[in-house]
């Protein structure tokens, strides 16, 4: 299952995007690359429901990762893995769709596996890192804490992204646990799509086994 990054938030430092949807869809790049049984978990207000009445900028911006966002997909999760009747699961988050499938791994059963790329690990050092306004009312994995030692994490990280730089990461996971791969000459968009078959086969055997990678929002 991917979880797509925080798209844009903002059309610039002091004015919010009117809808946040991603022009450059990376974990949806990725998904076209994995030859596994996979879905598309969309968050909530994205994709043309910005404007619908349960949203607001606030869930794209300061409260993306609010409990009710993360509640709201654990619902569609679970449900579609009872739907699938799924064995096992494995998230796979792009930039701040990682955020979310570390939030959503701890609270939704049969998840196995977290694949995070990019990803914002550390929501509160990230926002101090670019000077943003705390993202208050969002939950953060650092803090959150990661409690299911049987859940297996790996986290790509670009040698050249300056949104979530490698050191990020890597102190990240030191706090929360799993492995950490660097890319050299990678930024934070670039270029995943071209390596993503050969992650793929590089991950244990336990995530060929997947019954189905599961979520639709």
């Amino acid at each position: 299952m991917y979880i797509e990054g925080d798209g844009s938030p903002y059309i610039d430092r002091y004015f919010v995007a009117a809808d946040p949807t991603p022009s450059t869809p990376v974990a949806l790049e990725l998904m076209s690359k994995d030859p596994a049984p996979t879905l598309y978990l969309g968050r909530p207000c994205y994709f043309g429901l910005a404007r619908t009445g349960a949203c607001g900028p606030v869930y794209w911006t300061v409260k993306r990762f609010s409990p009710e966002v993360v509640w709201s997909l654990a619902e569609v999760l679970r449900r579609e893995i009872s739907r699938a009747n799924a064995t096992s699961v494995t998230l796979i988050g792009h930039s701040g769709g990682a955020t979310l499938a570390l939030l959503l791994a701890d609270r939704v059963p049969r998840v196995d596996q977290v694949v995070t790329v990019a990803g914002n690990l550390d929501v509160g050092s990230w926002a101090q890192l670019h000077h943003f306004a705390p993202l208050v009312g969002s939950l953060d994995p650092v803090i959150e804490g990661f409690h299911d030692p049987h859940i297996q994490l790996y986290h790509y990280a670009g040698a050249e992204d300056q949104n979530v730089p490698a050191t990020l990461i890597a102190a990240s996971a030191q706090r929360i646990g799993g492995s950490v791969v660097v890319i050299p000459g990678f930024n934070h968009t670039c270029c995943w799509a071209n390596v993503w078959p050969n992650i793929l086969r590089d991950l244990p055997p336990a995530r060929t086994i997947t019954s189905t990678t599961v979520g639709q929002h």
